[in-house]
């Protein structure tokens, strides 16, 4: 039964087989997921907020969910001066691989019984102060302004700004004050 469910998905196209022989979700899948109202919704009401942020930074911005251990941009603004990060929308990662993530992930276990003695230093760091700003784990030159995202006390996203320092631009702690006062503004508006 398993097999046969496997083959469906398969030929449907909800799930690709991998080189290695594991199985992967396939953008269907998250095509389908955003069309969930609650997702369809946070991307109608973020959308304007990442044009707003962008235009006042100058930096490039993007909206992001948890799907299981994955961290994945669901929503995207590129800066439009010279100088700006592109990101694939839907593209998976490791959540532990990305500053949004591992935000997200670190919330999640606040919520949850965990000892904070459990927790690891990042965590608690980020559930202290409801933000994370870390070093880009793959792009040297660029460091990560993440911060949540909240439906009714629960998050549900992460605002990223990926920080990229140039002449004339923006500070970084410029960058967190902005992406914290709009990240209010999406959780107050996604939890009425």
């Amino acid at each position: 039964e398993i097999y046969r469910a496997v083959q469906v998905l398969l030929r449907r196209n909800y799930i690709k087989e991998l080189p290695s022989g594991e199985f992967r979700l396939s953008g269907r899948l998250f095509d389908m997921a955003l069309q969930i109202p609650l997702y369809d919704r946070l991307l109608s009401i973020s959308l304007p907020v990442l044009e707003n942020v962008r235009t006042v930074l100058g930096q490039s911005v993007f909206l992001s969910i948890l799907v299981d251990t994955q961290h994945v941009i669901i929503g995207k603004v590129e800066a439009e001066g010279e100088f700006g990060l592109t990101i694939k929308i839907g593209y998976p990662t490791p959540w532990v691989d990305s500053t949004p993530g591992q935000l997200l992930k670190a919330l999640s276990q606040a919520r949850s019984s965990m000892a904070e003695a459990e927790r690891s230093p990042l965590a608690s760091k980020a559930i202290r102060q409801m933000w994370l700003a870390e070093p880009n784990p793959r792009l040297a030159a660029i460091t990560d302004i993440a911060v949540p995202v909240f439906r009714r006390g629960s998050p549900i996203a992460a605002l990223t700004i990926p920080f990229l320092s140039f002449s004339g631009g923006p500070s970084e702690r410029k960058c967190l004050s902005v992406a914290r006062a709009w990240a209010r503004t999406i959780s107050d508006e996604i939890s009425s």
